[in-house]
């Protein structure tokens, strides 16, 4: 699908729904360009959630955790910097045994506990911001660093 859009250098990594390419269109527009192709290909209503390398490469190297935390830990990237009210709502959240730090478009996670068991959940952070938001583990985080070449 990536071919027919005419995205330069295309990258898929895996099954992830992640994908690293070059273009000279703005972020507004390849959201709605891929969200167009994803609904006419497969018929899915999928929120879209487009970065520059440059933002991706910030937002994984300003992780606030201790590398020991960080290679355990989540990025949650959201799709636009919420209201400063659900900001201020989220930050006052709290959970045993999970840690998180919201910067910019992206909440930091790192827990003790399964990914499955946790509260603080994309699904739970989306409500609370009000944003459209996709999470990866550090993994796939530095996979994409790497087909990025950043």
């Amino acid at each position: 699908m990536l071919d027919n859009l005419g995205f330069d250098s295309p990258e898929v990594y895996i099954h992830t729904g992640n994908w690293v390419f070059k273009s000279s269109l703005t972020e507004q527009d390849l959201r709605l360009k891929i969200s167009k192709a994803i609904f006419d290909n497969y018929g899915w209503e999928v929120p879209v959630v487009v970065i520059s390398a440059v933002t991706f490469q910030e937002i994984f190297t300003s992780s606030p955790f201790p590398i020991e935390k960080k290679e355990k830990s989540y990025f949650t990237i959201l799709a636009e910097i919420p209201s400063e009210e659900n900001q201020v709502t989220f930050n006052k959240i709290s959970f045993p045994e999970e840690e998180f730090v919201m910067d910019g478009v992206c909440v930091y996670f790192y827990s003790t506990i399964s990914a499955g068991r946790v509260k603080m959940n994309n699904n739970f952070i989306e409500k609370k911001l009000k944003v459209s938001a996709t999470s990866r583990n550090y993994k796939t985080m530095h996979k994409l660093m790497i087909l990025a070449n950043c």
